[in-house]
Order: structure tokens, then sequence, then C-alpha cells
């Protein structure tokens, strides 16, 4: 009897236990979706138009500029590649690449043609 009722309170643990599992692996799965194609991007987009907007008007020297524009697009990519990073290093780095890739796009397409920020 005893033994019956410890059984079935390990059951039931073991099934919380691989919902939990599941649950964890189900936001893992979908966190590289949600955040990498967009979010990252344009918000390093956003901070790469900023900086070079601020070097432009503040009339930086070039290396310094340079250096807080790789900053500006490295920092996205490196936070799609941790993210990603639960899937294998292949997928860290191909988010990594799609982040800065986009990241660059927006900051291009946006930022340059649309506010009229290009040469």
């Amino acid at each position: 009897m005893e033994w019956e009722e410890t059984e079935a309170r390990l059951e039931s643990r073991s099934a919380e236990r691989r919902a939990s599992l599941e649950r964890r692996d189900r936001r893992r799965r979908l966190l590289p979706w949600l955040l990498c194609p967009l979010p990252l991007p344009a918000a390093g987009a956003a901070a790469l138009v900023a900086v070079l907007r601020k070097a432009h008007d503040a009339a930086w020297p070039a290396g310094q500029a340079a250096a807080a524009a790789i900053a500006c697009v490295l920092v996205p990519a490196l936070l799609a590649g941790w993210i990603g990073r639960r899937h294998g290093t292949v997928d860290a780095i191909l988010w990594a690449l799609v982040c800065a890739a986009i990241e660059l796009a927006l900051a291009f397409g946006v930022g340059f043609v649309a506010l009229d920020l290009g040469p």
C-alpha cells in the first residue's frame, strides 16, 4: 500500500518534470526565431545609424568611428549567436550572420536611403 503511494508520487513528479523540460525546450526553439530576425537587427541598425550620425556631426577620427560602427554590428550578431547556441555551433554562426546581414540591410535601407543620410 505504502509503496503504491510512493510509486504514484514518483510517477507524478516524473510527469511534471517531463512537462517542464518540454516547455523549456519549446522556449529554446522559439527564442531565436523571435529575437534574431527583427528585434536584435533593428536595435543594432538604430544604434549604427545614430553612431554614424554622431560621428559625422562631431567629426570623430576615422578609427574611432569605424570601431564604434563595428561594435554596433558585432554586439547584436554575437547576441544572436549566443541565443542560437543551443541548436549547435553551425546554427549559432548562421544566426549571427543572418542578424548582421539584416542589420546592415536595415541600416543602409532605412537609415541611409529613407532618412537621406547616405553619401
